[in-house]
């Protein structure tokens, strides 16, 4: 069975392995936190998969544990809302470890439809997708933004066949949308978790160009005093675990069936939603409050205006008279300019106060996402 055969290789049913974990993870630590999870006790049916946050502690991670009806409450909610049915053809191209990965197979199984490998031999490749897309007419399929980077960067245009990718795995900026859709890509900007299995809010797939995000049905939703988004549905997590060394303690966040998200947001009319950025995107600086999520998007405009790197990032670090004070890390030749184009489009105080040049790639997850965490040590690291 080659990749290009056309049929679900990536099945997802009752003997899906119960700690979803990264091959490329040493088989040392595999066992390390399966034993841990394992530990825990039966009583904690489903699966694990592992949160896409980051932290600089040794042998320390965060896990969810999401029951398999979670899971299947997610896919029949989406199934609905994207009207998946068994003439459809997803194309995966996300990790099978993670629960965007999972929630397209259960997807899937839910309505009969054909999966394609959109994975080439060595992971992610661009063409490759775009081939497998075309030769198999999928119609679904969901991707990550550095994916959607990488197909814009190739100059790709949109097979014919497809008719709705949900974007989630991180914010989309306006300028790849834009450009993206002029390539003809069906984007669908989601907001979604892995503590709730996946979606929570998508744009409508009726309405494409419109990257308003509205609720899907299976959830409820709330803010909190502070403006933090609050869920309730069925495909909520049982619980973390949290796993420390060869021990792993397990964690209920709920309250009354409330799950409080780390991310800020504004409820919209007919159940829209607004996303303002997480907990953790709030700084201050000199007294200001600081939305890294929006200098990012300011950052992400300017990279897709030189098209030819992503690999620039910003860093708030910890500043004892200002609070935080904006580096931006870049080991690109076009960095200086980046720094410039920045600083010239952004409000005094948030301004970066230094460009730090390094010489290994970006801290990413498998996802794409930055590391931010390691991302601070890689600074000091570089800029004591």
């Amino acid at each position: 069975m080659t990749q290009n055969t056309r049929v679900a290789t990536r099945p997802w049913n009752k003997s899906t392995p119960s700690v979803l974990l990264n091959p490329r993870l040493p088989e040392a630590e595999k066992s390390r936190i399966r034993a841990a999870l394992e530990g825990i006790g039966p009583q904690r049916p489903g699966i694990w998969v592992s949160t896409s946050g980051s932290t600089s502690a040794p042998g320390f991670s965060k896990w969810v544990s999401l029951s398999r009806e979670a899971v299947l409450a997610s896919a029949r909610a989406v199934n609905a809302y994207l009207r998946a049915g068994s003439s459809d053809i997803w194309i995966h191209p996300l990790p099978a470890f993670h629960v965007g990965g999972i929630g397209i197979l259960a997807r899937a199984q839910l309505s009969g439809t054909l999966v394609v490998e959109g994975l080439g031999e060595k992971g992610w490749d661009p063409h490759f997708f775009h081939a497998q897309c075309a030769t198999h007419r999928a119609t679904l399929s969901a991707l990550v933004p550095t994916q959607v980077h990488d197909l814009v960067s190739a100059g790709l245009s949109s097979p014919p066949g497809l008719r709705a990718i949900v974007i989630g795995g991180g914010a989309l900026s306006e300028s790849l949308y834009q450009r993206a859709r002029e390539l003809g890509w069906p984007l669908l900007p989601s907001y979604g978790l892995s503590e709730c299995a996946s979606q929570v809010a998508t744009s409508n797939p009726e309405r494409l160009g419109d990257p308003t995000l509205e609720l899907l049905p299976h959830v409820d939703v709330r803010l909190s005093a502070d403006g933090a988004l609050e869920i309730k549905s069925e495909a909520m997590l049982s619980g973390y675990g949290l796993v420390s060394d060869t021990r792993a303690e397990w964690l209920d966040p709920k309250h009354d069936g409330w799950f409080t998200t780390e991310d800020h947001a504004e409820l919209g009319p007919e159940r829209t939603l607004k996303m303002l950025g997480r907990t953790a995107d709030f700084v201050k600086i000199g007294g200001e409050s600081v939305n890294l999520a929006q200098l990012e998007k300011v950052l992400e405009s300017i990279l897709g205006e030189l098209t030819s790197t992503r690999e620039a990032a910003l860093a708030a670090v910890p500043d004892e008279r200002l609070g935080h004070v904006i580096y931006l890390v870049s080991g690109e030749k076009a960095a200086p300019e980046i720094f410039e184009r920045f600083n010239r489009r952004v409000l005094p105080f948030e301004r970066a106060r230094k460009l730090v040049r390094i010489s290994e790639p970006l801290p990413r997850s498998p996802l794409g996402k930055i590391l931010r965490g390691r991302l601070i040590d890689l600074v000091k690291k570089e800029s004591p």
